[in-house]
């Protein structure tokens, strides 16, 4: 089988990027759906909501909002699809974890919503602690 050539300056052209479509790079980079950060990607979208994954996680993002107000930080994949549902549908967060609850108030745009969610909070930062402290009956104090 004999090789064939090819003249490195057909290569060449091809792979120029035009001078027209370097001038809008800083406008594809303004885009909320563009990747913002050196390795960030966008894996899924639902209505106007967006997971970006990046370096060790995924950025849950509201399009509807500016991007410095209506995104949170999300290790796993499938917590960022959980929030996403529960802000679309209006449903009450089960967790118990308030950073996961103040990012549902982060990316929401829903008032009400958000009014449920921080009422939810409020209820969990309020909560007694549990007032059972086991004594050790066979220890004896001097």
């Amino acid at each position: 089988m004999s090789r064939r050539w090819i003249d490195a300056n057909i290569i060449a052209n091809v792979t120029e990027v035009p001078e027209e479509l370097k001038d809008l790079a800083s406008l594809m980079k303004s885009v909320p759906n563009f990747n913002k950060v050196d390795g960030a990607k966008k894996v899924y979208s639902r209505k106007e909501y967006i997971i970006l994954a990046v370096k060790n996680g995924y950025i849950v993002y509201n399009t509807l909002k500016p991007f410095e107000k209506s995104h949170t930080h999300i290790r796993s994949f499938n917590m960022s699809k959980t929030i996403i549902e529960n802000c679309i549908n209006k449903r009450t967060p089960k967790t118990n974890n308030l950073y996961l609850l103040e990012s549902h108030i982060r990316i929401s745009t829903d008032k009400k919503y958000i009014k449920l969610v921080e009422e939810l909070i409020e209820a969990k930062k309020s909560k007694d602690k549990l007032k059972y402290r086991n004594k050790n009956i066979n220890s004896k104090k001097k």
